[in-house]
């Protein structure tokens, strides 16, 4: 009994380990380069869903959705609070704070600036040698 448990456990625990030849630290490298450029290239897989207010949206644009309730991003800084790459080298999660600047354009009213805080967890996954944000979800702090 103790053999047919052991067996699939030792198993399972093998196919986690990391892959030889694989720099996790070169793997996170890639990422943390990748970040900063989120919203000019296209590194948003073609599924890559996000949550705004507890409910999942697909976004347009490339990952960027312009709607009045969220405005326009003017100004977005951010610092990576922790980084982690599967032993797999094929999957990764960012957990990073930001601070967020976003033109509001509500009808009937004039634009007007609004900026706050938020923590962002980011799921990357590895496709065709480039790392893709898989699925995100931003709260703001307040």
């Amino acid at each position: 009994m103790k053999l047919t448990l052991l067996l699939p456990l030792t198993l399972l625990s093998l196919g986690a380990q990391t892959k030889p030849n694989l720099d996790l630290k070169a793997e996170e490298a890639a990422i943390r380069a990748a970040i900063p450029k989120l919203s000019v290239q296209k590194n948003y897989l073609k599924e890559h869903v996000y949550w705004n207010n507890g409910t999942a949206v697909r976004p347009v644009n490339n990952g960027e959705q312009e709607t009045p309730d969220r405005g326009k991003l003017l100004a977005s800084k951010g610092e990576v609070q922790r980084l982690e790459v599967a032993a797999s080298g094929d999957m990764a999660y960012e957990f990073s704070k930001y601070a967020i600047t976003r033109e509001i354009t509500d009808p009937g009213q004039s634009p007007h600036t609004i900026q706050y805080d938020l923590s962002l967890l980011r799921i990357w996954k590895k496709v065709g040698g480039k790392w893709m944000v898989a699925a995100h979800l931003g709260r703001p702090h307040n």
